[in-house]
C-alpha cells in the first residue's frame, strides 16, 4: 500500500509527498453501494502513507470542498 502510493505520487514526479482522494460526492451512491459523503483522503511520503476515511455531508460541492480541506489539514500537520 505505502509503496504503491509513494511510487505513484513521488517517485514518478520527484515530489517529496503526494496527496490523494477518492470517494462518493454524489448526488447518488455509487454502484458498489457506498453512501454519498464516503471519502478517503491520503498523504504519502517516502516513509509512510496515512489514509483517513471520512463521512461527509452536504451537496456535491460541499463534500468536495470538505475533502480538499481535510487533505490540506493532513499536509499542514505533516509539514509542522
Amino acid at each position: 500500500f505505502r509503496n504503491f502510493f509513494f511510487d505513484l505520487h513521488c517517485t514518478l514526479t520527484g515530489a517529496d509527498f503526494g496527496l490523494s482522494v477518492t470517494g462518493v460526492a454524489g448526488p447518488d451512491r455509487d454502484d458498489a453501494g457506498h453512501d454519498v459523503g464516503t471519502v478517503y483522503v491520503a498523504l504519502s511520503t517516502r516513509n509512510e502513507t496515512a489514509a483517513q476515511l471520512l463521512h461527509l455531508s452536504g451537496d456535491r460541492s460541499a463534500i468536495r470542498a470538505a475533502a480538499a480541506d481535510e487533505m490540506l489539514r493532513m499536509l499542514l500537520d505533516y509539514l509542522n
